[in-house]
């Protein structure tokens, strides 16, 4: 049996975690049952997962299989019960799943875009909306530039680290 589960890759303070939702492996830890395999997309280039997971899901130990081009695998050990997780390149074009968690993070972070273009259109007028990827992103934050001080948003936590 596989279960599939989606990861948001989000900047949350006070450190970068792939996991924002860490009740999710504390279920683990209550629930019965044969070893899990999640499959993720990977996140760029990106090829190192082991340390972030480990801190972020706060597993009993993990052991990294590959960290390769094409992917990249770790057996997460979580309260006696094996996870494995594969972050995979064009995962959401080998599994269904991965599909649909894709469409709907998508879809989801069209909408806190919308949001966040809304909120900051009314206060600084002058600073055109951002979709948020790379480039446009830091167009957005050079445009914005000193103006971000007056809502005393720490500028840090506007940026991803990788």
């Amino acid at each position: 049996r596989v279960l599939f589960f989606f990861f948001l890759l989000i900047r949350r303070p006070p450190r970068s975690t792939l996991c924002p939702y860490p009740t999710l492996f504390r279920s683990l830890r209550l629930s019965a049952g044969s070893p899990m395999r999640i499959e993720c997309d990977r996140h760029g280039a990106r090829r190192r997962y082991g340390s972030s997971l480990q801190r972020s899901l706060g597993a009993d130990s993990i052991e990294v299989h590959s960290e390769t081009a094409v992917a990249s695998l770790y057996t997460l050990k979580v309260g006696g019960r094996e996870v494995q997780i594969r972050f995979s390149q064009e995962a959401d074009s080998s599994f269904y799943q991965v599909a649909l968690a894709s469409l709907a993070a998508k879809q989801t972070r069209e909408c806190l875009m919308d949001a966040w273009n809304l909120w900051f259109s009314t206060r600084l007028p002058d600073v055109r909306a951002t979709k948020g990827y790379a480039k446009d992103g830091k167009r957005w934050l050079f445009d914005a530039g000193e103006s971000l001080a007056a809502f005393e948003i720490d500028s840090s936590l506007l940026r991803r680290n990788s």
